[in-house]
C-alpha cells in the first residue's frame, strides 16, 4: 500500500510539473538578430570603417503578456566574434565586444503576439571595443540566454556577415 501512494504521489508531482511548465513555454518566444548599417537597413556585407549595428528582437508568440529582463550582459556574450579560417567551412573564436552595460536590472514587457526591439549594439552614442576585424567573413553568436518571465531561455542564432 505504502509503495502505491508513493507511485501516486511521484505522478501527481510529474503532472503538476507539465502543467505549471506548459505556462511558460520556450517556443512561445523567439529571438531575431539583424546587422543593418547607419540607416538601419539590414545588410550581410560592408566595409572596413563603416558603421554597422546589431538589432535584437524577442518576439512574444504567446496570447499573454510577458515580462523580460533587459539582457545587455547577455548579449555581449552573445556577440562572441568567428573568422572563417580561408576557404574552409571552419571558424576561429577572436574574441568579443567590450561595452559599458549597466548596473540596473531594467524589467520590461511584450505584449501578446508583439514583437519589440530589446537592444541595439553599436550606436555611436554607446562606444563600442570590438575584436580586430578585417576583410574575411565572420559569424556571431550562438546562444543568447534571456530571462522570461523569470525563467532564463536559450536561443540558438548565428548571424553570418561579410566585412570587404
Amino acid at each position: 500500500m505504502k509503495a502505491s501512494i508513493r507511485i501516486l504521489f511521484l505522478c501527481g508531482i510529474i503532472v503538476f510539473t507539465a502543467l505549471s511548465c506548459e505556462k511558460n513555454n520556450p517556443g512561445e518566444q523567439s529571438i531575431k538578430i539583424e546587422l543593418a548599417d547607419k540607416n538601419n537597413m539590414v545588410i550581410q556585407t560592408f566595409e572596413q570603417g563603416d558603421t554597422v549595428v546589431f538589432n535584437f528582437y524577442l518576439k512574444n508568440q504567446s496570447d499573454e503578456e510577458i515580462t523580460y529582463k533587459s539582457p545587455c550582459s547577455e548579449i555581449l556574450d552573445f556577440l562572441r566574434v568567428y573568422k572563417r579560417v580561408d576557404n574552409k567551412e571552419e571558424y576561429n573564436y577572436i574574441g568579443k565586444p567590450s561595452v559599458n552595460c549597466t548596473a540596473n536590472v531594467i524589467i520590461e514587457k511584450i505584449g501578446p503576439n508583439k514583437t519589440k526591439l530589446i537592444g541595439i549594439v553599436g550606436l555611436p552614442s554607446t562606444p563600442v571595443i570590438w575584436p580586430e576585424m578585417d576583410s574575411g567573413s565572420y559569424y556571431v553568436g550562438d546562444t543568447l540566454r534571456i530571462s522570461v518571465n523569470d525563467w532564463y531561455r536559450n536561443f540558438i542564432s548565428r548571424l553570418y556577415f561579410k566585412i570587404e
